[in-house]
């Protein structure tokens, strides 16, 4: 079955929904939300044993990370699994809780004839800021660099980009492609050779059409992650009321999230790291951050202007053949121009 480009509804359904540990379950699935990251990352498998375990469903739709938050925000959904934390300019999401569940390595990925395979994080930086914009810059063919990107910069992973490697979260970047999630995303890397994006380590692992670069010739695997050896990683949360009862669906899920049993599941599927396992990483993150910076330190400006506006949520097709060898966009995708959030 394939996803909905803008949503999937993933009911979970139980007959008779029991109360467990003294907390009476709704006779409904509790409405939640995630971003396609961490619903690919640990919402699925976390979801279906915490059904299991609990005897609680939930009911969970696939939005933007920006969506999935505001819901939360709203009284739409009790809870939101998503790949950033609270944007200091949004008022709505600092009345949330965003707590930590696990690390994720950010990776860059592209297609697999691609002969590169590892990037400085200041080469990483400068293709994001427009100053490099040729493979053979990098070590490659001599061709373009088609860099795509999640349409908007409040995207959980492209927020981690951005602010590891500008210091904000919201900066705009030098894409050119711009998709509507991370799925989409990497089947546009899949089909172009000259293409570059990131994606998450949880999310591409194990997928052999495409190729992920090492960085400062690191490795991502969750055993670098933990031991603070790869630069580029991202925490995945549980937002949630910060008046949420203790006995709230959110704060049960919370519990379980954080437990020896959570904590199993993910060592041995390896594909995130768990808070549990994750040592320094958990209260140096943001000392972390400011070392990144100081790394990429750069009197330079950057090429991308502050007003560069940010193209909008729509799909982009792949290119089509048409006539006698000529190629046109679909044209019911087309990119249209957005203010920047």
């Amino acid at each position: 079955m394939r996803m909905n480009a803008l949503y999937r509804l993933q009911a979970i359904s139980l007959i008779g929904l029991l109360g467990v540990g003294g907390w009476s379950g709704a006779q409904t699935p509790m409405e939640s939300r995630a971003d396609a990251v961490s619903l690919r990352a640990f919402g699925n498998d976390a979801t279906a044993r915490f059904l299991k375990q609990e005897k609680v469903a939930l009911a969970s739709r696939e939005l933007s990370t920006i969506s999935a938050i505001e819901a939360v925000a709203d009284g739409k959904a009790e809870l939101a699994l998503v790949s950033r934390g609270a944007h200091p300019a949004n008022a709505k999401e600092m009345t949330l809780a965003f707590d930590v569940i696990a690390w994720d390595a950010i990776v860059v990925i592209v297609h697999p004839a691609n002969p590169v395979s590892n990037l400085s994080l200041r080469q990483v930086r400068d293709i994001y800021a427009g100053r490099i914009s040729r493979w053979e810059q990098v070590g490659g063919r001599a061709e373009a660099i088609h860099l795509n990107a999640v349409a908007g910069p409040l995207d959980g992973v492209e927020y981690g980009l951005r602010k590891a490697l500008f210091g904000r979260g919201n900066i705009p970047v030098a894409a050119e492609r711009w998709y509507l999630n991370t799925a989409q995303l990497e089947a546009g890397i899949m089909i172009d050779p000259n293409g570059l994006a990131v994606s998450t380590l949880s999310n591409v692992q194990g997928n052999a059409k495409l190729k992920r670069l090492s960085i400062e010739g690191v490795t991502a695997t969750t055993a670098m992650v933990a031991a603070g050896e790869y630069l580029l990683v991202t925490p995945l949360f549980l937002v949630y009321r910060k008046d949420a009862a203790e006995t709230s669906g959110a704060r049960r899920f919370l519990h379980f999230l954080q437990s020896d049993a959570y904590t199993q599941i993910a060592v041995a599927q390896a594909k995130v790291v768990p808070v549990s396992q994750a040592g320094a990483l958990n209260d140096m993150f943001a000392v972390r951050e400011q070392k990144l910076l100081a790394m990429l330190a750069d009197p330079a400006p950057l090429l991308i202007a502050a007003e560069t506006p940010i193209m909008a949520v729509v799909p982009i097709a792949p290119i089509k053949a048409t006539g006698k060898g000529k190629k046109k966009p679909d044209s019911t995708a087309a990119p249209t121009a957005a203010t920047a959030q």
